[in-house]
């Protein structure tokens, strides 16, 4: 499922972040991103962690102003969700 295959670009984007390569982590974080954004995707609290992990890459990149709005549409998906806050 297409939830799956977002959850799997995401890991893969950690391994990336953990390892230093914030430009590698962004463009899995932007893939899982972008499955999100398809119809049928159910789970926009998962969808919420993907823009909070691309806006942690970003903040390590020092562009802030793209942190910032990935932090925003992550509490709009879930207003809940704290890490973004």
């Amino acid at each position: 499922p297409l939830e799956e295959e977002a959850e799997a670009a995401k890991n893969r984007g950690n391994a990336h972040f953990q390892q230093q390569h914030y430009v590698a982590a962004l463009s899995e974080y932007s893939s899982a991103i972008s499955m999100s954004r398809q119809r049928g995707f159910a789970r926009p609290s998962l969808a919420a962690v993907f823009y909070s992990n691309r806006a942690a890459a970003h903040m390590k990149l020092d562009r802030h102003e793209d942190a910032v709005r990935d932090c925003h549409e992550a509490l709009r998906l879930d207003p809940q969700f704290w890490k973004a806050a």
